[in-house]
């Protein structure tokens, strides 16, 4: 159902995460909307900054919520799980809902902001004297050649743009990441973050894949060379050195025990468990940008 009136309590058990921890029995639904909701999600990412850094996405929101009766949160906590299934389409409440499902680091969350606020900064340099206006085409030449966009994102971007800012030469780039009165991003900003998502997820399944040959005559098990060799095809321009700190990661070990680790086998899906947590900066790739020519103007809406 949609939105049903209740939710059934998984119970108070060690296998429940903590913010799911309630009697058994019905929690009532508050039925959140998806402005507020998201509203609530900046909240929680600022109150956690403030106060709580280190502490686990579920423990901390207990933490966040802890001034109401156990029933009371109890019935956020379920709400916010449903709120996050509801709305999963939108990149603000995915990524959360990846953290507090622990598929990935809350790192992830920081660098995706960090992305975003790169690009704004490359955008804003274009402002010259900060007149609101900056040249399209020379803006999406360096996403291409600072953050390694390939020239298929920046149409998707540039065709998103369009839709906000209409079309033209220039761009306002005080506008891209400006917020409705629910919330929302426009759609250039909402497609940078699910782009983000898409190419850490795609770049994962290619390290998989190359894994999965080295893996084959060694029953599902890997080597740290056969990881150094995976990550290099998949990233080639990154530096080595990490390259190393993220096998040494997704191992569990550190550069001082590197030498026994060449040796160590370690079962593939567990590095590639550990691997999709990580916060992953995937190098830009080196070499001119490719040409970038404008998106057509978008359809008008019937």
């Amino acid at each position: 159902e949609k939105n049903p009136l209740f939710f059934v309590s998984l119970g108070e058990g060690p296998d429940v995460p903590a913010h799911l921890r309630a009697p058994e029995g019905r929690v009532k639904n508050l039925k959140l909307q998806k402005g507020p909701t998201e509203h609530l999600l900046r909240q929680i990412w600022r109150a956690k900054a403030a106060n709580g850094l280190g502490v686990p996405l579920p423990e901390y929101l207990v933490q966040f919520f802890g001034d109401e009766p156990p029933a009371k949160i109890a019935e956020w906590c379920y709400s916010l799980r449903h709120a996050l299934l509801l709305y999963k389409e939108d990149a603000d409440f995915d990524i959360f809902s990846s953290i507090l499902n622990g598929e990935i680091h809350e790192d992830v969350y920081h660098s995706q902001n960090a992305m975003c606020e790169q690009v704004l900064r490359i955008a804003m340099s274009l402002d010259k004297g900060n007149k609101g206006k900056a040249e399209r085409a020379k803006f999406f030449k360096m996403l291409q050649k600072d953050m390694g966009k390939s020239v298929e994102a920046c149409l998707q971007l540039d065709s998103a743009l369009v839709e906000d800012q209409g079309t033209g030469k220039l761009f306002n780039p005080a506008e891209l990441f400006k917020e409705d009165e629910e919330f929302n991003q426009g759609a250039f900003a909402e497609l940078l973050r699910d782009q983000f998502l898409d190419e850490r997820k795609r770049y994962m399944d290619q390290v998989e894949m190359e894994l999965s040959k080295a893996s084959l005559e060694k029953a599902g098990k890997i080597k740290a060379s056969d990881a150094l060799a995976a990550l290099q095809e998949v990233d080639p321009d990154k530096p080595v050195s990490d390259h190393l700190n993220t096998i040494f990661y997704c191992m569990d070990t550190s550069p001082i025990e590197k030498e026994a680790l060449a040796e160590t086998p370690l079962e593939l899906e567990a590095f590639m468990a550990r691997l999709r947590m990580r916060a992953i900066q995937i190098g830009p790739k080196k070499g001119k940008p490719t040409h970038h020519a404008p998106a057509p103007a978008p359809a008008k809406k019937k």
